[in-house]
């Protein structure tokens, strides 16, 4: 497996940012939680799953499905009402595969059913609402910030689960097609 390790002077100056984690109970999302705590960020965490303790005495958290539009806005502005700003959005919630192309699933008819969409929804269509609010929210932060978007190898590679390549392609194809606009100049 690969890694990456980013140095602990990389993050001095997270001290006193705020800093929204969706899918941040578990895995990547956690992990950085930790990390963001231990630099001094100021962290509003969602997730569908609470915070395991330590951290969930330690930050604020709302329980969020990040497929609905009124519950990410719901932590943007629980995010602000708290802390008074907004400086990065980690849009890292995400989940496994949940539908093949290559199945066939039929109802009681015996006639196809649509591919189910979660994957696509949570790994996707969620992170660009995370991009779209936080786009708005940091527009309203004087210096800036940052939004991260966690995709996957699978955008460079053949990985066969249908729903879930095609989700991270479409987070790689948000990241290019935003940079442009948003990169600092």
């Amino acid at each position: 497996m690969t890694s990456f390790e980013i140095p602990e002077s990389a993050l001095e100056d997270i001290r006193d940012q705020v800093v929204i984690v969706t899918g941040a109970s578990s895995g990547i999302g956690l992990a950085t939680v930790k990390r963001l705590i231990k630099h001094g960020a100021k962290v509003y965490a969602s997730d569908v799953n609470d915070l395991p303790e330590p951290e969930k005495s330690q930050v604020p958290f709302l329980r969020v499905d990040v497929t609905s539009w009124t519950q990410q806005l719901a932590l943007f502005k629980a995010a602000k009402e708290k802390y008074g700003i907004v400086h990065h959005v980690f849009a890292n919630a995400g989940i496994s595969p949940t539908a093949s192309l290559l199945e066939d699933d039929v109802d009681e008819n015996g006639d196809l059913l649509p591919p189910r969409l979660d994957t696509i929804n949570v790994n996707l269509i969620s992170v660009m609402y995370s991009v779209k609010l936080g786009v708005n929210y940091i527009k309203q932060t004087p210096e800036g910030g940052s939004i991260v978007m966690t995709g996957s190898g699978s955008s460079f590679t053949r990985f066969s689960p249908t729903d879930y390549t095609t989700s991270k392609h479409g987070v790689y194809g948000l990241l290019r097609s935003m940079y442009e606009n948003l990169s600092p100049k």
